[in-house]
């Protein structure tokens, strides 16, 4: 049976893709109960035929490509290409530990989404720095066992780090519109189909690698950010309205002066 599938949206790989797929292919769960689904979005050659011979001795890789750039498209495309019960997200600078899926896969459920452990790391994931915004919450995780969604608000932030039922995402996907802020709309967004987190055991590690030239840390135009942050706030409310005896009114609530303090960092860049 097909148990998990992963998604990992690409544009313009660089060598680092080699180092994800390393680790998601040193998995201790047995091979043949996931799939991995590499979406190339953006420009197509020399990459597709790089990735194409990169994964040519690994048949439970599959290649697709996504014309339209953004990492939202490709990985609505994943999801719709998806056979797995559960969906991973990885970033393709990314990486994960040996056990992550396996440990992940005890803990989800229909009900329940599971949340690995999380490190940032520049060179080499022995560095486990704690520099990504969830890493010390993560340090303190028993606070938020059986928490509320509003509680546990930075968790439901980024789609990574989780192992979702797929009827969980149901027909929910990623605003294609935004191109920050994206993230924690979508995971906002499928909390009407899922009852609470749990968190896996230590040695289920998501690696966040620092890099320049990340969307996060990318210059964008004042009035880009002002108008994206307009949408994103009113995204947010017809979302909420559409089903709000099933969602959280606090953390929709939480969710928009977020989006206000994300825009003035982005400003800052």
């Amino acid at each position: 049976m097909l148990e998990v599938s992963i998604i990992i949206p690409s544009y313009c790989p660089k060598d680092y893709l080699k180092e994800c797929l390393f680790s998601v292919m040193n998995q201790t769960l047995e091979k043949e109960k996931f799939e991995v689904i590499i979406v190339l979005n953006g420009p197509k050659e020399p990459f597709h035929s790089e990735i194409t011979g990169l994964i040519s001795s690994y048949p439970t890789i599959r290649l697709l490509y996504e014309e339209k750039s953004g990492v939202s498209n490709a990985r609505n495309k994943g999801i719709e290409n998806s056979k797995g019960n559960f969906i991973c997200f990885i970033d393709d600078d990314d990486m994960i530990s040996p056990t992550y899926l396996e440990s992940l896969l005890e803990i989800s459920s229909r009900e329940i989404v599971g949340v690995s452990n999380v490190y940032s790391f520049e060179k080499s994931v022995l560095e486990r720095k704690d520099n990504f915004f969830i890493c010390k919450l993560l340090r303190r995780k028993q606070k938020y066992d059986n928490a509320s969604f509003f509680k546990c608000r930075a968790f439901l932030s980024v789609p990574w780090a989780k192992m979702i039922h797929r009827e969980i995402i149901s027909n929910h996907r990623f605003d294609c519109r935004f191109k920050n802020g994206e993230d924690a709309l979508f995971i906002t967004s499928i909390t009407d189909n899922f009852s609470s987190i749990k968190f896996s055991s230590d040695d289920a590690i998501y690696y966040v690698r620092e890099r320049v030239g990340s969307a996060s840390r990318k210059r964008i135009k004042i009035f880009k950010i002002v108008s994206d942050s307009f949408w994103l706030i009113s995204e947010y409310i017809i979302t909420y309205l559409k089903h709000p005896f099933r969602y959280s009114f606090l953390l929709f609530a939480a969710r928009i002066p977020g989006v206000l303090k994300n825009a003035f960092l982005l400003s800052k860049n």
